[in-house]
């Protein structure tokens, strides 16, 4: 169940869960709000590391907003909220997340809405009643369009309610994606949030799983001092690996690990946002290696999210302001059928059917949920 709650606080700053108690004659309880400063937690003053297990739960800040706007922070993209939520999630409890409207438009409005229900959010508070209630109709300067945007929010809601029972209590499947607790980023600040953006399942992750399938690891990693070792170990089971520009420049002293033929550089070049401008073919041997071992394949533009529900549910996200056409290939798939197409009415989501391979048309900024069974 998806419960859309308003904040009635006055103040300029939602207000922490530090303070916010359920409370009866006998016992109270506190829960921890984390905004979605991911890769900064550490330089504000978090430690998500040993906080969240203070706390009976955590709230997590799901702004994602509109990621064109001008003069933004540059990482405020759709995907920072989902991995926000299911990252911390590793780290505790997570009850469910709040976001703001501004410097939203509609789309991108209900799009903080979806990611957080992606994330296994069980609630949703907006930040805050005061704010919902101005006229304004731009992105600028901050206000972004409340009104609208609450007009969109209360349309999409019987949506929002159905994607949470479609995908409640379903286990992620995916690449295995680490980023331990308050590390720093170096030059690849928000990269986890563009990684999403490729059309790779994630399952993000605190702590280095060498039982994957298949992995990715970017520069944070090397919080961990034993991560060197741990990489190779997973390299000599034949595990495929993506790891950053970033991180092999520093792992230069490690030639048996930087010679390893399971070993692919992803090109970032101190620019995460560049993963946008990877075109399909530049795209699909990244996909083909990492969804290898999982028996998927996935052919998608960029900007085209997926990902994988348990053993019977997949979603395709389009974030795209155009109509794309994509193909995924499951192993042994017989039937499908459409659960969700968000924004229902307005969205579009065609699909074709040739064995295990799916042909799907998806309109833009877009999401389609599909239930489906093995042969």
């Amino acid at each position: 169940m998806v419960e859309v709650l308003s904040g009635l606080d006055g103040r300029d700053e939602p207000r922490s869960h530090h303070e916010t108690r359920s409370c009866n004659q006998s016992k109270c309880k506190g829960y921890y709000q984390i905004p979605q400063w991911y890769d900064e937690f550490h330089r504000r003053g978090y430690d998500v590391a040993r906080e969240p297990e203070i706390f009976d739960g955590i709230w997590v800040g799901t702004e994602s907003r509109n990621f064109d706007y001008r003069d933004g922070p540059g990482y405020e993209i759709g995907y920072n909220a989902y991995f926000n939520m299911r990252w911390l999630g590793s780290l505790g409890s997570v009850g469910g997340g709040w976001f703001d409207s501004e410097r939203t438009t509609p789309d991108t409005f209900v799009e903080q809405a979806r990611h957080t229900v992606l994330g296994g959010g069980k609630e949703i508070v907006l930040w805050c009643y005061g704010r919902m209630l101005e006229e304004t109709t731009g992105t600028e300067p901050i206000k972004g369009t409340p009104v609208l945007d609450m007009k969109a929010l209360k349309k999409e809601l019987p949506g929002l309610i159905q994607l949470a029972g479609i995908v409640h209590d379903k286990p992620i499947k995916g690449v295995h994606l680490l980023k331990p607790a308050n590390s720093e980023p170096y030059e690849e600040d928000w990269i986890c949030s563009f990684l999403g953006t490729i059309g790779v399942p994630f399952v993000p992750a605190h702590e280095i799983d060498e039982q994957a399938k298949s992995a990715v690891f970017a520069v944070q990693v090397l919080k961990d001092p034993d991560f060197p070792e741990a990489l190779q170990r997973l390299l000599n089971k034949g595990t495929p690996v993506l790891i950053t520009d970033g991180l092999e420049k520093r792992l230069t002293s490690y030639p048996n690990i930087l010679n390893n033929p399971k070993l692919t550089i992803l090109k970032v070049g101190k620019s995460p946002r560049q993963l946008l401008q990877l075109s399909r073919e530049e795209l699909k041997p990244i996909r083909d290696s990492l969804l290898a071992p999982l028996e998927v394949s996935f052919d998608a533009p960029a900007k085209v999210e997926l990902y994988l529900f348990g053993d019977g549910t997949f979603v395709v996200d389009n974030f795209n302001d155009e109509e794309v056409e994509v193909t995924l290939v499951l192993s042994r798939l017989s039937a499908t059928r459409k659960a969700l197409v968000l924004p229902e009415g307005r969205g579009n989501l065609d699909i074709s059917q040739n064995g295990n391979s799916l042909k799907m048309r998806l309109s833009p900024r877009t999401l389609g949920a599909v239930e489906y069974h093995n042969s």
